[in-house]
């Protein structure tokens, strides 16, 4: 098993890690972020949680005042506006989900709304894990719902980036419900992203 560091919940985003790192490497053990054991720590506004031998791909901050605490080899991160705290290249992993899951799928809906699971209020796609849904499951069904839209209108950062990824268009919209103070957002879209190379970096864990 591949050790990994993510934010376990139910939230779309925060699941994107163990879905990348099984694509790559079988089967996943949580471990925490400061323990003494190495892990890898992917996508997440995350990097300022304490670490200890941790291996950096892909991760941001939440804060513009945020720092890194511990001891990680950054090999990439979210964006550039990370990687001018840290270094590292700049290489969100979410970027490269077609390489691992890209059904067909046939258009339906002109406008896709992928609220925060902090706004869903039940309509648009639902980026929480369902009761019998495993995280494969989840992470697969939001794609194909996010792939059945013409264009993408989120007040979640991940549903940006899974839209950017697939080649939709898409529109942010605030949401004062959200930690943070929109850093992770800025980060994101002030970035260009070589995703071939970021694919290839993900291949040497």
């Amino acid at each position: 098993m591949t050790n990994l560091y993510w934010h376990r919940s139910i939230n779309f985003g925060d699941m994107l890690s163990p879905y990348l790192l099984s694509k790559l490497k079988g089967e996943v053990n949580y471990v925490e972020a400061n323990d003494p054991e190495h892990k890898y720590i992917l996508t997440g506004s995350i990097l300022s949680v304490p670490m200890q031998n941790a291996t950096v791909f892909g991760a941001g901050f939440i804060n513009e005042t945020d720092v890194l605490t511990g001891s990680a080899n950054i090999i990439s991160v979210r964006g550039i506006l990370t990687q001018q705290k840290v270094g590292g290249m700049v290489g969100e992993p979410s970027m490269c989900l077609p390489y691992f899951y890209n059904p067909e799928v046939r258009k339906k809906y002109h406008v896709g709304f992928t609220p925060h699971i902090m706004d869903y209020k039940g309509e648009g796609i639902d980026l929480r894990m369902g009761e019998d849904e495993t995280i494969t499951d989840a992470v697969e069904r939001v794609i194909y719902q996010i792939k059945e839209c013409h264009h993408i209108v989120s007040s979640s950062l991940h549903g940006l980036i899974v839209a950017k990824a697939y080649g939709i268009p898409c529109t942010h919209i605030y949401s004062p419900s959200l930690v943070g103070d929109g850093f992770k957002f800025r980060d994101f879209f002030a970035s260009e992203y070589d995703v071939k190379k970021i694919y290839d970096s993900l291949l040497s864990i």
